[in-house]
């Protein structure tokens, strides 16, 4: 049991810290024309709490919102889609980032909703492409091998998560760029 306590801590680490890195890379190569790894790195790291909850929390709420119907659990993901973007970008916490993502997604949850079925597609036949490594790990897993299995399982777990922070990000990009930075501001 503390394997998979410490497995858990460490792929909810690595997933916060990748999607904050991939979405200040992405910001800044945006506004300065150039990214620097370091530089984001830095910028992240202290974020990483907030960034795993921000997401814990949103995904709690919009799981929520699909065992009350699935439409409101639909329009909760859709209008908290940039909270990790705006958390990283604006250094807010979980709260006041979703309120801001609800705000910036205002009028555009249509055009978000196509794009995330789209993404949910495309991201979805890559995903088929990582089974066979995944069926690996749990065969694995099955067996007794649980190092060897998360050696496997851990990588495909946070680098899956890579496509889903781009989306996000160039959704919170178009959306600053239509509305203007402090329109929309918590």
């Amino acid at each position: 049991m503390p394997v998979f306590v410490a497995y858990a801590v460490i792929l909810v680490g690595a997933g916060g810290l990748l999607m904050g890195v991939v979405t200040h890379l992405m910001l800044q190569e945006e506004r300065q024309g150039i990214a620097n790894f370091g530089a984001s790195m830095r910028a992240v790291v202290p974020l990483v709490p907030t960034i795993v909850a921000t997401a814990t929390l949103a995904a709690l709420g919009a799981m929520l919102g699909f065992v009350v119907f699935i439409i409101p659990g639909v329009m909760l993901m859709i209008g908290w889609v940039v909270a990790v973007p705006v958390a990283v970008d604006r250094g807010l916490g979980p709260i006041p980032a979703m309120r801001a993502s609800w705000a910036l997604t205002h009028g555009s949850k249509w055009q978000i909703l196509g794009l995330s079925i789209v993404a949910w597609i495309v991201i979805g036949l890559v995903s088929m492409a990582l089974l066979p490594l995944q069926l690996l790990s749990a065969g694995l897993m099955e067996e007794g091998n649980v190092v060897l299995a998360i050696a496997i399982e851990s990588p495909l777990t946070v680098f899956k998560q890579v496509p889903w922070a781009l989306v996000a990000t160039a959704i919170y990009a178009r959306l600053r760029r239509d509305t203007g930075p402090g329109e929309h501001d918590a």
